[in-house]
């Protein structure tokens, strides 16, 4: 016989549970796949998310039912049930990538990016001949508008960089995908 349970509406539910785990194995750098099934055991008010251990989501329980990976022999994970959405790493996007002023004096150049899910930002400042100037990196913990990456026009050394156009590689990657955007920034 076919029961399904019917959601009490009146009910009020927590904002976030958050169940720990944690995967030891003697079998390291060797891949692990983890399953589940009946998720409808959980009310439909919930999201579930499986996230590492500082709540970095890397999928949407409802929508895959196996996660793959490779452990370290010790790995904490977590599942999340909440009542509000995520964005899903698979969602990244960058947009609206560019450095500002352009051409530049001696003031930082300020970079304006736009990233559709959490995501680790790279930018790399190359010569045109291709040698590595500086390397500056963020992480964001969601969707949205940044404008808080500077180049002050100095290399890793703290020199100050000669007049001339610069290559920058923006990058943007999560445990889902990785983005790259090339922009090019003068200095007079």
């Amino acid at each position: 016989q076919d029961v399904r349970r019917i959601p009490d509406k009146s009910r009020s539910y927590p904002d976030k549970i958050i169940w720990q785990m944690q995967i030891e194995t003697d079998q390291v750098n060797k891949v692990i796949t983890l399953k589940w099934m009946n998720t409808s055991a959980i009310p439909e008010e919930y999201y579930l998310y499986l996230s590492d251990e500082k709540g970095k989501v890397l999928l949407n329980m409802r929508q895959e039912e196996n996660y793959s990976f490779t452990t370290t022999g010790k790995d904490n994970l977590q599942l999340m049930a909440i009542t509000e959405p995520l964005s899903s790493p698979q969602d990244l996007s960058l947009t609206d990538v560019y450095g500002y002023p352009n051409p530049v004096d001696d003031e930082p150049v300020t970079f304006h990016l736009h990233l559709g899910a959490e995501a680790k930002v790279t930018v790399e400042i190359y010569t045109i001949s291709g040698e590595l100037v500086n390397n500056l990196v963020r992480e964001y913990s969601g969707p949205g508008d940044y404008d808080d990456i500077s180049w002050d026009c100095r290399n890793y050394r703290g020199e100050k960089v000669a007049r001339g156009v610069y290559i920058i590689f923006v990058r943007a990657a999560n445990c889902a995908k990785s983005l790259t955007k090339i922009i090019k920034i003068a200095l007079k």
